[in-house]
């Protein structure tokens, strides 16, 4: 009766406010954002123009740049120091020169610069045995300013250490009393400018934030009452003291979460979920069905109209290899025969605890549907060394194994791992064994139909859908429309952002992920396999991530064979250069660029691993491990792969010391970028 007051009087403090203020308040952060923004943006148009029409007024009295006029008396002064001298050859004497110095004096007679020493122009020149008498610099000989900087040097044409110096000191002082009003002009503007924007601050945010939290303080202050008194007294003393130093806010959230508990006690309707009932024995059923005959368990997962899908007995095949071994990183599907990576797969899907999980949520179908469609999948794949059958289905193990690490069955949702597996089954089907740059600049049918943009990716992504249209090989038929739908949009998805034109892009993406919750991120990593709630809420289970998560787990198990043993990396690494190399020669063949890694004649094996593992596996491998600490062995196996590839190097290559050195250091600081202890073994 009690909670069922506190309820009604929740619901009676949420109908006072008409829907047009819930409205309001719904969009009062955008509000608020509009409003700050016009107010800024109308704030620094009015500086803006503030400054552009009042700092020009500060160049006044300043020594115009476009004077000319003293580089003009110099020239003029050559001009007539040579007349003067042609005229002193004939009469020994002449006063030209001494008349345009006249002239040069008077002209800066009334401004605040003017000339105050002739350095030069002698007055008397021996020539021809005889002296020529040219006088005018001596008229020219006042006291120079003290400080450098204001003497002003013009050099004469006539010769190098020939020059008339100018005294700028009255321009000089003007120039620095106007900057010093300048700045002054800046800091009263800003000044200004603060206690405006301050004031429009404290109207559009502060007070706000204010009535909300005098709101918050108040209602904690009914809830805590509230709570208290449905608590007892006992109750109270103990809530009490579990509060006591926190702010009302931080009170608030506790009584919610108070609340919250109530709730889920009193509205509970089933002793156990399906996860719990799937592992109770026969007899611990039993009493659950004398309790609940009715309903005795909810299924967590139902299609959209309600009703509960039937699973089906799968008879159990006999495994090629230790099921351990699957449910760890060494698998190597290398070694399996086709018809054994077909039972693998198989046993993945239906078998493995992810498979039972699968089953269990109905979206599978019958196992000879899945075998039919594996089969005509293999075969639409071709016998290239690296994209072929063998690939996809070590791609389909790793998307496998990645979700088993991160506990995908607690946060990601049946159908969207679903969709993983069968779009890693398929993510290069049809692959022609030459990458999309090659059909690019080859201008191949695939290229001209995809207009350039992921052609083999948009390929793959179509034969899966052909082959999914045909009903004996739907893979998908237990799914409703709408189901359907979203399948398609994960597996597109994930299949387009395989392209390695996207791998980086991914990098920052994840990056940003980490970012954003780094704090819990390595709070989780300080004991990967124990999860915290705020990891699982704010990382795993945040809807923003959904989709992010589902592409990097394509992609990173596509990129992911130097994650694993190096007997595995190795095998995959020949290869794929054997492919690229193939590749290669057909580029030579037909006079195109060869691509950097295509080349077999110049590329060394060892080599071009260590690089493939430092530019792009170790910084998506890093993103990834710090976002999701549980695939922290595949760094470890990263870094001694690269180890590996070194020693492998250093056997055939026979560097020296220095190249040896400078390998070194770039394997040590792919090791170093992830410089955080982790607690997890390899399996």
């Amino acid at each position: 009766a009690r909670f069922s007051k506190m309820v009604k009087l929740v619901t009676l403090l949420h109908k006072r406010q008409s829907d047009q203020e819930q409205k309001q308040r719904q969009n009062q952060p955008k509000i608020i954002s509009q409003q700050l923004m016009q107010v800024l943006s109308a704030k620094v148009a009015f500086l803006t123009i503030l400054v552009v029409m009042i700092i020009p007024l500060f160049q006044i009295g300043v020594f115009p740049e476009t004077d000319f006029s003293t580089k003009a008396w110099v020239k003029l002064l050559d001009k007539e120091y040579l007349m003067a001298k042609e005229e002193a050859v004939v009469s020994n004497r002449s006063h030209i020169f001494q008349d345009a110095v006249v002239r040069f004096v008077d002209f800066y007679a009334d401004k605040n610069y003017f000339p105050f020493e002739i350095q030069g122009y002698d007055e008397v020149v021996p020539f021809d045995g005889a002296v020529l008498h040219i006088p005018g610099r001596s008229i020219l000989q006042l006291d120079a300013p003290q400080r450098a900087q204001n003497i002003a040097v013009i050099a004469s044409g006539l010769q190098s250490d020939w020059h008339v110096l100018f005294d700028f000191r009255d321009p000089s002082r003007n120039e620095e009393l106007q900057g010093l009003l300048l700045i002054a002009f800046v800091i009263v503007v800003m000044v200004m400018f603060s206690f405006n924007l301050n004031q429009i601050l404290d109207e559009i945010v502060v007070v706000p934030l204010g009535r909300m939290l005098g709101s918050v303080r108040e209602m904690t202050r009914n809830i805590w009452s509230q709570v208290h008194a449905m608590s007892g007294s006992g109750g109270g003393d103990e809530d009490k003291n579990a509060v006591d130093g926190l702010s009302e806010t931080e009170k608030l959230e506790y009584i919610v979460h108070r609340l919250a508990k109530i709730s889920q006690a009193v509205l509970k309707r089933h002793a156990v979920n399906a996860e719990e009932m799937a592992g109770l024995s026969a007899e611990g059923k039993g009493v659950l069905d004398l309790m609940q005959p009715d309903a005795m368990v909810v299924r967590l997962e139902k299609d959209p109209g309600g009703w509960s899908r039937p699973t089906q007995e799968v008879e159990v095949p006999d495994l090629p290899v230790a099921a351990e071994l699957i449910d760890s990183w060494a698998l190597d599907v290398l070694s399996l025969m086709p018809q054994e990576r077909h039972v693998v797969v198989g046993w993945l899907v239906f078998h493995s605890h992810l498979g039972n999980w699968l089953q269990n949520a109905g979206w599978l179908p019958d196992a000879g549907l899945f075998r039919r469609f594996q089969e005509v999948v293999e075969a639409g794949y071709m016998n290239h060394s690296y994209h072929n059958a063998i690939h996809a289905a070590d791609v389909c193990h790793t998307v496998y194994r990645v979700m088993a690490e991160t506990g995908a069955k607690e946060w990601l949702s049946s159908l969207d791992a679903y969709a993983l597996l069968v779009a890693a089954l398929c993510h290069d089907i049809g692959h022609p064994g030459v990458n999309n740059a090659y059909l690019v600049e080859t201008g191949h049918e695939l290229a001209l139909r995809y207009n350039d943009r992921s052609p083999l990716e948009n390929m793959h992504c179509s034969k899966l859908f052909e082959i999914v249209a045909d009903t004996n090989t739907d893979v998908f038929c237990r799914l409703s429309q709408e189901e359907y739908k979203d399948v398609r949009k994960v597996c597109v998805a994930t299949i387009l952002h395989t392209d390695n034109a996207n791998h980086y892009q991914m990098v920052k993406d994840v990056n940003v992920l980490y970012e954003l919750s780094s704090a819990v991120c390595d709070r989780q990593a300080e004991n990967p396999r124990v999860r915290l709630q705020q990891y699982d809420d704010e990382v795993l289970r945040s809807a923003d991530n959904r989709m992010a998560f589902l592409e990097l787990f394509l992609h990173l198990a596509d990129v992911s064979n130097p994650l694993k043993p190096f007997n595995i990396c190795e095998a995959w690494a020949v290869r794929v250069l054997e492919e690229f190399f193939l590749q290669g020669d057909l580029e030579k063949k037909q006079g195109i660029p060869v691509g950097m890694l295509n080349d077999r004649v110049t590329i060394n094996q060892a080599q071009s691993q260590i690089g493939f593992i430092e530019f792009l596996v170790a910084p998506l491998a890093c993103a990834t491990v710090k976002l999701l600490p549980t695939l922290h062995p595949l760094w470890r196996n990263m870094c001694t792969n690269s180890e590996k590839w070194r020693d492998v190097w250093i056997t055939q290559s026979k560097p020296d010391a220095e190249e040896i050195a400078k390998v070194e250091r770039r394997i040590q600081r792919v090791a170093d970028s992830l410089a955080r202890p982790q607690a997890t073994q390899s399996r």
